[in-house]
């Protein structure tokens, strides 16, 4: 009785290692050669595994690209609040978070306009929509609340609303600039970002 917990948890490592590989795997071949010119086939092929195992991990390419996304959420989770401890209030690690996401997103704006795309398509579907999500309302949510219990965020509101409204800001920045990369700095769109939701658009 004592042995099958035992197995179950090593079978779930080994498939959480194949998928990472095959993320990573996947990543390597859409930087190298294009999102949209890499097939499963080919991936199947790099990480040497059948395609019909592959459909079995991901059915889709932007899955794989959904799994990338919920990882950087995750382990920005885990080191939350060594990452706070770090900034003097949440402007300053707002602003720090942010800047690492635009250099991020600069890196590869491919991946990043077909995931966008990938959860837009989702978005009124609620099923899918919770099975896609990034984590990063709940990311933003431990940071309102904690902001909250220091007074420097009002805490009339909930901390979930106020994560809700951020991620969407965020979101249209991102958005924006994957539109028109020549003409819009998504750091400064982000920064914006920032100073609109804590300071909001009253005339100072």
């Amino acid at each position: 009785m004592l042995k099958e917990p035992t197995q179950q948890s090593r079978t779930e490592r080994k498939k959480d290692k194949m998928r990472q590989l095959i993320v990573e795997v996947a990543l390597d071949l859409f930087r190298k050669q294009g999102f949209f010119c890499t097939t499963m086939e080919q991936i199947a092929q790099e990480v040497d595994i059948a395609k019909k195992t592959l459909y079995n991990y991901f059915p889709e390419k932007e899955a794989i690209l959904s799994t990338y996304a919920q990882g950087i959420i995750e382990e920005g989770r885990m080191y939350l609040d060594e990452y706070i401890g770090k900034y003097p209030d949440i402007s300053s690690y707002l602003l720090a978070m942010f800047e690492k996401a635009s250099q991020l997103c600069g890196t590869d704006p491919e991946i990043w306009r077909v995931y966008i795309a990938y959860r837009m398509r989702y978005k009124l579907n609620p099923a899918k929509d919770t099975q896609l999500r990034s984590g990063l309302e709940d990311l933003f949510t431990k940071m309102i609340e904690q902001a909250q219990k220091t007074g420097q965020i009002r805490p009339d509101i909930p901390a979930q609303d106020l994560a809700k409204q951020l991620e969407m800001s965020y979101s249209l920045a991102v958005l924006a600039w994957l539109t028109d990369p020549e003409n819009i700095s998504l750091s400064d769109s982000l920064v914006r970002c920032v100073d609109i939701f804590l300071n909001g658009t009253k005339s100072r």
